[in-house]
């Protein structure tokens, strides 16, 4: 889960994350575990706003659910 923060954070050529960046992250992460995800994730918006001021809050929730058979 994510708020419009997340989406719309702007790079120095005024470039939006996206949707489709967040999907791709996570379908090359989804493996590690909730706590790791957050930690990689945050690190990627972080890497890809390159000290650009964002205007908007972010959060992001991960949530890991358990296979229970």
């Amino acid at each position: 889960l994510y708020t419009d923060g997340v989406t719309e954070a702007n790079n120095k050529f005024n470039e939006e994350y996206g949707k489709e960046r967040i999907q791709d992250f996570v379908q090359e992460n989804g493996n590690q575990t909730s706590e790791k995800l957050l930690e990689l994730f945050h690190e990627d918006v972080k890497n890809f706003c390159l000290g650009t001021e964002q205007f908007d809050d972010m959060t992001i929730v991960v949530i890991q659910r358990n296979n229970l058979a």
